[in-house]
């Protein structure tokens, strides 16, 4: 899927305006939730990579958007944000399971540090 496929699909996720906040929609389905970052909004404005997190968190396959479970990486997300003086607005959306939207049906972010731990390979 191509960026400009993924921005169609999913016009909501790309409100990007920075005039006076960042605009992040938070996606929740029946039994989780997760906030939907971009790109930009990941490496460019909070400077963080998707190796900041954890398996448990989801990508689109052109690694367009992120969806940060609620738990831990989405926390961590807005933590750096607030530690960087940047303001966000959240807007929440609840999703069906079965919903092209839920990143339920996206790829979990490949996080190496969990793959290499699994396999013995590094330790921290």
């Amino acid at each position: 899927m191509t960026a400009d496929q993924t921005r169609e699909q999913h016009p909501s996720f790309f409100n990007l305006s920075m005039e006076d906040k960042m605009n992040i929609t938070f996606i929740s389905d029946e039994s989780h939730g997760w906030g939907i970052v971009t790109q930009h909004q990941l490496m460019a404005v909070a400077r963080m990579s998707p190796m900041d997190f954890s398996s448990f968190s989801y990508e689109t396959p052109n690694e367009e958007l992120y969806a940060l479970e609620e738990d831990c990486d989405f926390p961590k997300f807005l933590n750096k944000l607030d530690s960087m003086g940047v303001k966000y607005e959240i807007k929440d959306r609840t999703v069906t399971r079965d919903h092209d939207d839920n990143p339920r049906n996206w790829e979990p972010i490949t996080n190496w540090t969990d793959y290499f731990l699994a396999d013995g390979w590094v330790r921290s």
